[in-house]
This record gives C-alpha cells, structure tokens and sequence, in this order.
C-alpha cells in the first residue's frame, strides 16, 4: 500500500482558492507560507488551511484534485464549509472504529457529503444518519451497512437494497475495494431525489 496521501485546499489572501496533495499538509502549508510551495500561493499568500481529504494512495489523492479544480469557488467553498460543519459525534463514532471499517465509514461518508452538499449529519440510535435519516452507516464486525430509506420506492427499486425492513434498506460493504463509487452515487440520488411517496 501507498503510504497516505491528502487532497487539501487553502484560501488566499485574496479570497482564491488553491488546492493540492501532500503528504505532510502542516509542511505543505508552511511552505506555501514562506514562498516555496508553488507560484501561485508565492503571489497570492499567506495562506490558511480550509479542507482536507485523505487517501491511502496518490492517483486518488490526484484524481480527487484533478476532479475539485474544474470546480467553480462557489463549490469549493461549499466543499470548505461541510469541512467545519462536521458532526463530532459522528466523526468520534467513525474515528473509534476498527480497520477497515473506519476507512470504509470515512469513504462513504464523503461519498455522502459530495452528492449531497447541503446534507445534515447528526447520530441517531448508536448510528451515523444523513438527510433525517434517508441514508445511516453502521460500522459491523465484518462489514459496514450503507443504509437507504425505501419509503417511496417501487419494488423494482428495493430489490437493489439487501435486508427485510419495512423503511430501510441497506447494501454491505466489506473492505474499501467494495466501493464503486458509481453505483453507490446512483443509489443515493435514487433516494436522496426522490420525495416521499414518490
């Protein structure tokens, strides 16, 4: 494995936003504060820290940096503000999970926070819950459940989902080579866009 990578933004002093990877984000900072972390915060500093992800390998790190700069700044600031939105019990809920399944819950969960950028997180019942509960995760022994609200949905849409509940459904992830980020993304906006009773 790689050894851990992270896709981060700064603001400038103008109020722009410049974004990167690293491997050391504190060390990247600083160098961008002293002039030598690349021409443009060299113009454009100082600097202040407002988002970062982390990656467990740089095609992704790039991917992802590659992905954000085609980004208007409205976006990226929205991106910036789910940063400092974080749910801490949420984020304590993730962070006392075991391998994989914390790196399973953060991956998920930003695949969440991305599709959804105005999405609200908040604990529910022991569990992490997004858009007043239409989406949870639940950290297992051996897997994490992504789970998905069914009110709504045709039986042809539920049998996309595994479980037998009555309003909530889920799909099982068991290690991070078990995302297809596609997939999931389409689940969600089948959920997530479709208005109860729909």
């Amino acid at each position: 494995m790689d050894r851990e990578w992270f896709f981060y933004m700064v603001r400038c002093k103008d109020d722009s936003i410049y974004s990167g990877i690293a491997v050391d984000v504190a060390d990247r900072l600083k160098k961008h504060n002293n002039g030598t972390g690349a021409r443009y915060t060299a113009v454009h500093g100082p600097v202040v820290l407002i988002y970062w992800e982390k990656y467990n390998k740089i095609a992704d790190a790039m991917k992802r940096e590659s992905q954000v700069k085609r980004w208007s700044k409205a976006k990226k600031q929205q991106l910036a503000h789910r940063f400092y939105d974080i749910n801490q019990e949420v984020q304590a809920y993730i962070e006392k999970q075991k391998s994989p399944q914390r790196e399973i819950c953060l991956k998920l969960r930003g695949i969440i926070l991305r599709t959804f950028p105005d999405t609200k997180e908040e604990m529910r019942r022991g569990v992490p819950v997004f858009a007043g509960g239409r989406f949870y995760l639940d950290a297992l022994k051996e897997q994490v459940n992504l789970g998905f609200s069914i009110s709504g949905l045709t039986k042809k849409q539920i049998a996309f989902f595994e479980g037998s509940g009555k309003t909530m459904r889920h799909i099982k992830i068991r290690t991070l080579q078990d995302i297809d980020e596609k997939k999931i993304v389409k689940l969600l906006k089948l959920v997530g866009e479709c208005p109860e009773g729909c």
